[in-house]
């Protein structure tokens, strides 16, 4: 099963190429084209910045991989996972 994993933090909700809508259309697209089931994991208004902990779809996320009920993840960059330092 394909994870769809959106993000959305308070400072990109004016970028349209980013919006929750668009990184989930694009996800579906590439489990269509896959043939894979999905599961859209999303948050609004999380930084990359915060820990696991206060992010719980990126945790619940990373307990269905631990669990293998997730066998590959789509996100639209990576920094929708984290903002590195």
């Amino acid at each position: 099963m394909l994870a769809i994993y959106t993000r959305i933090s308070k400072e990109d909700r004016l970028d349209e190429g980013i919006s929750l809508e668009n990184q989930k259309f694009r996800g579906v697209q590439l489990a269509t084209k896959l043939n894979l089931k999905h599961r859209v994991y999303e948050e609004e208004g999380k930084s990359g910045s915060l820990p696991v902990e206060k992010r719980p779809m990126l945790k619940q996320l990373f307990a269905d991989i631990e669990s293998k009920t997730i066998t590959a993840v789509y996100v639209l960059n990576q920094s929708r996972l984290d903002r590195g330092k």
